[in-house]
């Protein structure tokens, strides 16, 4: 999420209550997630696991836990909290309501004029739909999504929800982080009926030129999906993964999170992602493997009970 203007340092920790080590005037440009955070910005670290990571991040700042900043030379400015989640997400409020009463953020929705939106579509503030773009009926377009030229968006789809994105709250419930990413539809994507494309939590969730979806497939959210992807019904991809161009994904697929999946990969259907996927291969199972081990496995099994009577099983 890139702020629209600086705050200095000195000026987040005032208004959020925190202390600040480092410089004062330095100028804090955006805040984002451990796994994208960008120099100038600022993400939040509430364990030792994440803080390692955040160390070794772009992050010009990191929220962290009173007590946990390490000991050391860091080129990091660190914000102290007593809840560094909570403390992150009353800096995206804080930065939202600024934005808002500034008026950069509430615009009406702008679509072009050869686009072509059904009744029954809602649009929310700061949303643009490119030229020739084709929306159906009941499509539900969240605030600060972009769709692009050409795009086919199919009836019951919903665009930008939440990000799946909660803390455990000891035995009382969850805390829920604000998602304030957008979903960016690049030029002759299309997405099929009953889609789910969530917001990113802090960036983008994005789906390059050309892609197509079919029915009832659900993208969550920061995901990266590249151009000119095909995913068959049902497909479901957890929040940051990478899909490189030309992967093709048949129906039902699950991918868990954080997984990158090479360019021209083929997953079969019905399969599950649990790791990496090199380019330009085909992948079948759960997890899946190379389809041709996968299949060699299969025909394996099935003449297990012949080896078991020979050998008097």
């Amino acid at each position: 999420m890139r702020f629209h203007r600086p705050y200095t340092s000195a000026e987040i920790a005032e208004r959020l209550g925190m202390r600040v080590q480092g410089p004062k005037d330095a100028e804090i440009t955006g805040l984002n997630d451990t796994h994208i955070v960008s120099p100038g910005e600022v993400c939040f670290a509430d364990h030792p696991k994440y803080l390692s990571k955040a160390l070794k991040s772009e992050a010009a700042a990191i929220i962290v836990r009173e007590g946990l900043i390490p000991v050391g030379a860091f080129s990091k400015i660190f914000f102290t909290a007593t809840d560094p989640f909570e403390a992150f997400v009353q800096l995206i409020r804080m930065v939202q309501e600024d934005a808002r009463n500034s008026g950069h953020l509430g615009a009406p929705p702008q679509v072009h004029p050869t686009a072509r939106v059904a009744e029954g579509v809602y649009l929310g503030k700061d949303v643009t739909v490119g030229p020739g773009t084709v929306i159906h009926p009941h499509v539900v377009i969240y605030d600060n999504c972009h769709i692009g030229a050409h795009c086919v968006i199919h009836s019951g789809s919903i665009i930008g929800a939440d990000a799946f994105y909660f803390r455990r709250r000891g035995n009382t419930g969850f805390d829920k982080f604000i998602s304030c990413g957008r979903v960016i539809l690049e030029d002759h994507v299309e997405v099929g009926a009953l889609c789910t494309i969530d917001r990113g939590v802090t960036g983008d969730t994005r789906l390059g030129a050309h892609t197509k979806l079919d029915d009832q497939v659900h993208i969550g959210h920061d995901v990266s999906v590249g151009q000119r992807v095909l995913m068959a019904a049902q497909c479901g991809i957890a929040g940051f993964c990478v899909l490189e161009d030309d992967v093709v994904l048949w129906g039902q697929v699950g991918v868990t999170k954080e997984v990158r999946i090479g360019a021209g990969a083929q997953v079969l259907a019905r399969s599950g992602v649990m790791n990496p996927l090199e380019p330009g291969k085909k992948y079948f199972g759960n997890p899946a493997v190379e389809a041709f081990q996968k299949h060699r496995e299969i025909i394996l099994r099935q003449r297990l009970s012949e080896v078991f009577k020979k050998l008097g099983i």
